[in-house]
């Protein structure tokens, strides 16, 4: 289980916790879910939880689940066979979803709670890649046609 705290400064210049993830795996490479609460002084609250689930290693499907029936949400992941430049990292909140990172996603598909597609949130992206299979550049496109152009650089030792 790991604990990740969000803080803000009050105005003594303290640092104060205002929310936190708890994150529970099956594996160290699969996530099983993960939970936000937020701190109250009368006892933290649970604002949402994720719950993974994996086909052949890849994370293919999270449900996300909130403090009322219209803010649950469900997405679906699709990926390439390539190399995630995240794949070696143990820590997984590089990317919103996908963790371990293996592969790239290619394609999100969010639904709202009654089946709906979420149009800002559901994309495809493509990518070009280097000769060792790593992206080089990211074209993502919302449904709602929001794009997006990613270049990534690797420093190499």
């Amino acid at each position: 289980m790991i604990r990740q705290n969000f803080n803000h400064r009050n105005p003594e210049g303290n640092y104060v916790p205002v929310n936190y993830y708890v994150s529970e795996y099956n594996s160290p490479n699969e996530l099983k879910n993960r939970r936000l609460y937020q701190v109250e002084s009368g006892g933290d609250v649970l604002l949402q939880t994720e719950e993974f689930f994996y086909e052949n290693g890849l994370m293919v499907k999270v449900e996300v689940k909130g403090q009322n029936e219209q803010s649950n949400k469900t997405y679906f992941l699709e990926y390439d066979n390539k190399n995630n430049p995240f794949s070696e990292t143990q820590f997984g909140y590089f990317e919103k979803y996908g963790y371990p990172y293996k592969h790239n996603v290619t394609k999100t598909s969010a639904l709202d709670y009654k089946g709906q597609v979420i149009a800002d949130a559901s994309h495809t992206i493509s990518y070009t890649y280097n000769q060792q299979g790593y992206p080089l550049t990211l074209t993502g496109l919302s449904q709602s046609n929001r794009r997006w152009d990613v270049a990534y650089t690797y420093n190499c030792k």
